[in-house]
């Protein structure tokens, strides 16, 4: 308990207590031993919570089919930001794990029975269908990296769509009049947010109508540079964007090796823009621009939202949105200045 929370709950300054817990003159030394009686208690108190089962929280990660989540950088840091928070209010953090094939019943009766005091759920691969599911369960619950449009669950997530709309102002404020998006083949929450966050960006700037084509891509680096050079080996001639938004880093660091192996220089035929803004993107040739996000921020802002419910059970729900910046570096320039957004496949 800190000394202002002692002061508070006996009705006596912060400097009364601190006098008092330094054994200087200025305090009775009644009001003395109130404050070491109460500083002791709350130290005993911290003791005992830090190994009690009831000052534990879960993570529960819901898993659809892992092609998001596993091996991601992004995930491991977030879970490890999680861990840390926790331990920092003195909680222990447990984790549980959901496969698709898993027994769903016996999963969340564990959840249930599991003796902790609250829930953080890791949304990522969530289907719509099963955020009811989870709103049976009776204990304060977080949704994490997605939102519920029709379960009242309290949720910390991106703000992707307007962290989209911002890249394609900054594609526009370049100059670039045609551009196309790398969509991911796996569906999540996320991308369809990002996407409509492209669309609205096309629609605000009066492009609906430009050369925006948008190639599905798979969201491993090598799977989508394989697919991508299937799309352009399959292509004669086509009129192409002068920049491609993505769905995440790997698509758009897997797109951009093929189309260099194809003869399109970056950024000076095509710029390219990514999300998440991983290590590799510093390193690729060109470096590339990317839509940052905090991991940091938003395992934080779940845990300290989590346990804030805890303690004030509340009968509305909240939804917090965690900023991004877009991250400029090489692989985005202006548009080429002759034959605008138009380049011919035939001679490669």
């Amino acid at each position: 308990m800190k000394n202002i929370e002692i002061a508070r709950k006996l009705g006596i300054s912060p400097t009364a207590v601190s006098l008092a817990l330094n054994h200087h003159s200025g305090v009775s030394e009644e009001t003395r031993k109130k404050v070491c009686r109460l500083k002791e208690c709350s130290n005993a108190r911290s003791e005992k919570c830090i190994s009690s089962p009831n000052r534990s929280i879960t993570l529960a990660i819901h898993k659809k089919h892992g092609h998001i989540m596993n091996d991601k950088p992004f995930f491991s840091d977030l879970i490890s930001t999680i861990q840390q928070e926790a331990l920092h209010h003195s909680y222990n953090l447990n984790v549980l794990h959901y496969m698709q094939l898993q027994n769903k019943e016996l999963y969340l009766d564990t959840l249930q029975a599991d003796n902790n005091s609250g829930i953080i759920l890791l949304a990522t691969e969530l289907e719509s269908k099963d955020f009811c599911i989870y709103k049976e369960i009776q204990k304060p619950l977080i949704l994490l990296d997605s939102v519920s449009g029709t379960s009242q669950l309290n949720s910390v997530i991106l703000n992707n769509k307007s962290s989209i709309f911002q890249a394609v102002q900054y594609a526009y404020s370049l100059g670039h009049r045609n551009i196309g998006y790398l969509k991911s083949q796996t569906y999540i929450s996320n991308f369809d947010q990002r996407f409509d966050g492209y669309r609205n960006g096309l629609r605000y700037y009066d492009l609906e109508h430009n050369c925006n084509p948008v190639f599905e891509l798979p969201c491993s680096v090598e799977h989508a540079y394989l697919e991508m050079k299937k799309i352009l080996s399959g292509i004669s001639a086509v009129k192409m964007p002068t920049i491609f938004l993505s769905d995440l880093d790997y698509i758009a660091l897997g797109a951009a090796k093929a189309f260099k192996e194809f003869g399109y220089r970056i950024p000076q035929d095509i710029s390219i823009i990514g999300y998440d803004d991983l290590p590799s993107c510093r390193i690729f040739d060109p470096p590339l621009t990317s839509v940052k996000v905090s991991q940091q921020k938003m395992g934080k802002a779940a845990v300290r939202q989590l346990i804030h419910n805890i303690s004030f059970p509340k009968t509305y729900t909240t939804v917090t949105e965690i900023s991004a910046k877009l991250i400029v570096r090489s692989s985005t320039a202006p548009p080429p200045c002759s034959n605008f957004g138009e380049l011919n496949l035939a001679h490669f």
